[in-house]
């Protein structure tokens, strides 16, 4: 169970450890991350907890990655562990204005008519799934999410990750994934900007502006 972005809630719904079912200690392994929360992001730091009876398993998978933490990043994760949890989730909060930023933008862009949404709300972590639904065929590029992927960065300067990579496929329809965990404000909103002009030139159908 990938627990990276546990302390990461925005919503009403609270966070879900499988770990945490009865029963579940025999055959769960809890794989936990020191970059998001606690800003360790390329220290490469994190733990584990997991049954003592799947050890001599993970020491082989573990034997194949040759990566040793150094002494200065253990340093900086004990310190991060030993800190008050509040700290975290000051920074988590932080995040609230940039989530609302991203949301106003695709209300903004459905007000003007266009075919977007996001696959759902996001309440946890920091991305966005926005779909973008019957790209016409002026935009000269297979209609697919790679496609749109390629053409955001290329020609608007604008990064995201195309749905593909997370097997998020729909007939008629690009998917890209969008993160304002990394931007400040100024910075989200001119990349929003640049995603908003992006999908305007890229032919959105003509009947939707």
């Amino acid at each position: 169970s990938d627990e990276a972005y546990e302390l990461f809630v925005h919503g009403s719904e609270p966070h879900f450890s499988p770990g945490s079912l009865a029963g579940a200690g025999s055959h769960t392994v809890s794989l936990y991350s020191l970059s998001k929360a606690y800003g360790l992001a390329g220290w490469r730091m994190g733990y584990a907890a997991f049954p003592q009876s799947l050890q001599p398993a993970l020491a082989k998978v573990i034997d194949t990655f040759e990566i040793c933490p150094t002494l200065l990043s253990q340093r900086a994760a004990a310190a991060a562990l030993a800190t008050d949890p509040a700290w975290a989730m000051e920074r988590v909060a932080g995040l609230a204005p940039r989530r609302a930023q991203l949301l106003e933008a695709v209300q903004q862009w459905q007000a003007r008519g266009w075919p977007v949404r996001l696959w759902a709300e996001p309440d946890g972590a920091f991305y966005g799934l926005l779909v973008v639904d019957g790209l016409s065929d002026g935009w000269g590029q297979p209609h697919n999410s790679d496609g749109l992927m390629e053409r955001l960065v290329l020609e608007n300067g604008v990064a995201t990750l195309s749905g593909s990579a997370f097997g998020l496929e729909l007939p008629g329809a690009c998917v890209v994934r969008l993160s304002y965990g990394m931007l400040g404000d100024a910075d989200l909103a001119e990349a929003l900007q640049r995603l908003g002009r992006g999908l305007e030139h890229f032919g959105l159908p003509d009947s939707m502006g």
